[in-house]
């Protein structure tokens, strides 16, 4: 099945971000662009638009020219979106790394990008002291933080004296084609495999801002007039907090409000104190949100919520509609999209449409194809393919892996999906995922949401494991519930009630939690590789 919608045109003057804020500046020099909550920091446009600029002479005095990458560690916080504005008037890359990670996945992303450079906040110390024995690319360290740092070199840097220090206004650079420059690398969640860099070029973000401005927030009318306030919870270092939070309102000459970290109640006091009337994050968090005592907060700002990746009850829903007053709608996409490109229209279609993540919305085409690469008809299921403006331009320095990512023209997003008659798409798998069985394919969404209604179970993740008889065994990796002992082979006859026999899982496994990635996606590897690790060790023994 294919939908095809009229693509819009695109701006060919300029579609780079430095212009999107120098214009915004022009226009709302007075207004506030950013609310940092946790510092308590204010920035009106006109003062962001000159610290972005101090921002990228301090990059150019490291020794940072077009087309150079380098590390950015920070939490959510003004610094973050100046050093990256800061970025987008030389043409340079930031390269941003997981606050979550370990140290030395750290150094792999770095080290991976050729980052040049690290700016990062005194918050992560500990791992950047980690960091330097590991890394041989970075040729400077920047630092933030109020105090200056314990031991310096002559490679390190501080970042507020060198911003005190530049200039408040930057010369644009003659011969440098900004637009399809790369603003960031965003690494994949490697729930498959070594972590990809996804280069998003500054054009793509703007074109993602556009979609937003004229094909979502278009959908509510007056509501998020006269200016458009939205709260940021979910990190910045990936596409929900940058380019589907952040980078949109700031194109909008909207006023975002910067959370560095999720909270549930400082979330209902931010949009409480700051008059918040857009507000999205990751699903987890609003489950989180709505089990507050909603009715302890003044919430009557709040118009819009946007939520992804993971589902909600029908009461999480209910809470988040009644209880917060406000419209939902759902996002879907990947970091390879720039940001969520399927959105469901109104929070009606959540309830009249169970397990829609919507339609493609704005200047995307959109195709569900077989493993032939034939359009499947409605109602069966197929691989989600993408054409437009937003998609990224690369793998970092994987040009093989780019090219095959890709097929005439549209990117495989390597999701399952089916279409109903309307065009309301609805998820079922991961490609990498569906486990292949006896010769048919199972997945393991489906398998999962069965076990997770079993009053002991608490979580499950299901996956194929390497078997000779039958190719791969679906297996099922299961957390109890508090307080009850469940029996995998009680378990399994409850399988065996709701499902076909082949999509029944063949063993169960107990274990203490389900691993996630920062965003909550479950990482079945790192299940099946822990399951399988004795059996790979007794196998190279003999």
């Amino acid at each position: 099945m294919e939908v095809r919608l009229v693509v819009a045109s695109r701006q060919r003057a300029r579609e780079d971000l430095s212009w999107t804020i120098e214009a915004c500046s022009r226009e709302y020099p007075d207004r506030i662009a950013i609310v940092d909550a946790e510092q308590e920091i204010q920035r009106t446009y006109a003062e962001f638009e000159e610290n972005s600029c101090r921002m990228a002479n301090l990059l150019w005095s490291l020794g940072v020219r077009p087309g150079n990458n380098f590390g950015l560690l920070m939490q959510n916080s003004t610094e973050f979106l100046e050093v990256l504005f800061g970025a987008a008037k030389i043409g340079a890359t930031a390269v941003l790394v997981n606050r979550r990670l370990t140290a030395a996945e750290m150094a792999y992303e770095l080290e991976d990008s050729a980052s040049v450079g690290l700016i990062y906040s005194s918050r992560f110390d500990d791992s950047v002291a980690e960091l330097r024995s590991l890394l041989t690319t970075s040729r400077w360290w920047c630092r933030s933080g109020k105090e200056p740092a314990k031991s310096q070199t002559s490679s390190d840097y501080d970042l507020k004296s060198l911003a005190a220090e530049a200039s408040a206004r930057f010369e644009p650079l003659a011969d440098v084609e900004l637009a399809e420059a790369g603003w960031v690398i965003i690494y994949t969640s490697g729930t498959t495999g070594k972590p990809k860099g996804v280069v998003l070029t500054q054009s793509g973000v703007v074109a993602a801002n556009n979609l937003c401005k004229r094909f979502l927030w278009a959908r509510y009318g007056t509501a998020l007039l006269p200016v458009v306030r939205s709260l940021v919870t979910a990190g910045m270092n990936h596409i929900g907090g940058l380019c589907t939070s952040s980078a949109p309102v700031l194109a909008d000459g909207g006023t975002l409000i910067v959370l560095d970290e999720f909270d549930p109640r400082k979330t209902l006091r931010a949009i409480e104190k700051y008059r918040v009337n857009l507000a999205f994050s990751v699903g987890t968090m609003w489950n989180a949100v709505v089990e507050e005592n909603l009715e302890d907060y003044d919430l009557t700002s709040l118009q819009v919520v946007g939520t992804c990746i993971s589902p909600h009850t029908d009461h999480q829903l209910r809470q988040l509609n009644e209880g917060l007053g406000a419209e939902v709608y759902y996002m879907f996409g990947q970091t390879e999209t720039t940001t969520g490109l399927i959105t469901t229209r109104h929070t009606s279609d959540l309830w009249e449409r169970p397990g829609t993540v919507g339609r493609p919305y704005g200047c995307i085409n959109v195709r569900i194809v077989s493993a032939a690469g034939e359009l499947v008809p409605v109602g069966e299921v197929g691989e989600l393919q993408y054409r437009g403006p937003t998609l990224f331009s690369e793998y970092y320095g994987r040009p093989e892996e780019t090219k095959n990512a890709f097929e005439d023209g549209w990117f495989k997003s390597g999701d399952l999906v089916r279409a109903d008659a309307d065009g309301y798409l609805y998820f079922v798998d991961r490609l990498k995922d569906m486990v292949k069985t006896g010769g048919l394919n199972v997945f393991t969404i489906e398998v999962e949401r069965v076990l997770a209604q079993h009053p002991d179970v608490q979580d499950a993740a299901v996956a194929g494991i390497p078997d000779r008889k039958w190719g791969e065994a679906v297996t099922a990796f299961v957390v109890p519930a508090a307080g009850a002992t469940p029996d995998a082979g009680a378990l399994i006859a409850y399988c065996k009630q709701h499902l076909a026999h082949y999509k029944v899982p063949k063993r169960v496994e107990f274990v203490p939690e389900i691993p996630v990635n920062s965003l909550g996606k479950k990482l079945k590897r790192k299940l099946v590789s822990a399951l399988l690790a004795p059996t790979e060790t007794a196998d190279a023994g003999t």
